[in-house]
């Protein structure tokens, strides 16, 4: 029986509302990731902030309580009290970069690169008679494809032309990697 020409533009379509379907998730997941960026930086801020004023008071206490000596008696106890004061404020602005970059290389990681950048990249394949053709035939879009890595920056032309996108593409996008 022949194919009539609605039957045979399925597939295409399906594939073009899966790549759509990708892309929306890439999109929503950057998305959310600046969304939490942005609410991790305005903690941030506000606990330096704290951290600050909380020092402040606390100095102003101890200058109220316990008075300076008179200048050239050596270091009294009030400014030991100060100066420790100061290094747990500096230690606690410390923990809180330590976690700050630990948080960011874990969303890079969870999204599949150890320096934080989304595995999705723009569409490319080659006409290199260089590669396999299980290389050649496809179109790929994930950094973290072995078969797109192998293609070199200078054989890559942009854009799917054409083709089907990379089983193993395909199989990372599953994943959402």
């Amino acid at each position: 029986m022949a194919e009539s020409k609605t039957e045979r533009s399925m597939p295409a379509r399906a594939t073009t509302t899966q790549r759509r379907s990708a892309a929306s998730k890439v999109k929503t997941a950057v998305e959310r990731t600046a969304e939490l960026s942005g609410e991790v930086a305005h903690s941030v801020e506000d606990g330096q902030r704290a951290a600050i004023e909380a020092v402040r008071k606390f100095v102003d206490a101890v200058d109220h309580t316990l008075p300076a000596l008179p200048h050239g008696e050596g270091p009294s106890r009030r400014q030991e009290i100060i100066d420790s004061a100061l290094e747990m404020a500096e230690r606690l602005l410390h923990t809180q970069y330590d976690f700050i970059r630990a948080l960011v290389d874990n969303v890079g990681k969870a999204a599949g690169r150890s320096d934080g950048k989304l595995p999705y990249e723009t569409p490319f394949h080659t006409d290199s008679p260089e590669y396999p053709p299980t290389h050649r035939n496809v179109y790929h879009d994930n950094s973290l494809c072995d078969y797109g890595k192998e293609i070199k920056p200078e054989h890559r032309i942009s854009g799917p032309g054409g083709r089907s996108r990379c089983d193993r593409c395909n199989t990372l996008a599953s994943q959402d990697r």
